[in-house]
């Protein structure tokens, strides 16, 4: 039971953070990404409230650590008259870094972005690993 309390209270703060981004607050991204580890292969995920999928690049490496980079663009103010000096600040840059298991950095791979939260869901693979590019399907 305890698992669906927590399950119940993450959701009511994914919700506040993603009410504070609509109304105008900073967006907001994991410190550090959430990494399950299965038999069948690894899911990271991690919260990106915020920040367009388009401006996220996430890239495997044969030495088998996934990199989650991107910009954050600050919004453009919705009334020029007024505005604070923070409203217009300057894009920002984010990088993670998550070391795979062996075995699990040659598998297939597949990110989504639903809601504010990234996942990247490995396959694991016995083949040679070999570094790549992937894309973000929205949902």
């Amino acid at each position: 039971m305890p698992n669906l309390f927590r399950w119940f209270v993450d959701l009511a703060k994914e919700m506040d953070r993603g009410m504070s981004v609509m109304r105008g607050g900073k967006p907001e991204i994991s410190r550090e990404p959430e990494v399950l580890i299965e038999e069948s292969g690894v899911l990271v995920r991690m919260r990106l409230v915020g920040v367009d999928p388009e401006d996220v690049d996430l890239m495997i490496s044969d030495a088998g650590a996934l990199t989650i980079s991107g910009i954050i663009r600050p919004e453009n103010p919705a009334d020029e008259k007024s505005y604070n000096l923070e409203d217009l600040g300057a894009v920002e840059t984010f990088r993670k870094v998550v070391n795979l298991p062996v075995g699990y950095e040659s598998g297939e791979a597949k990110a989504t972005f639903t809601s504010g939260v990234l996942e990247v869901a490995i396959e694991k693979s016995e083949s040679e690993a070999k570094a790549r590019q992937l894309r973000i399907e929205r949902n």
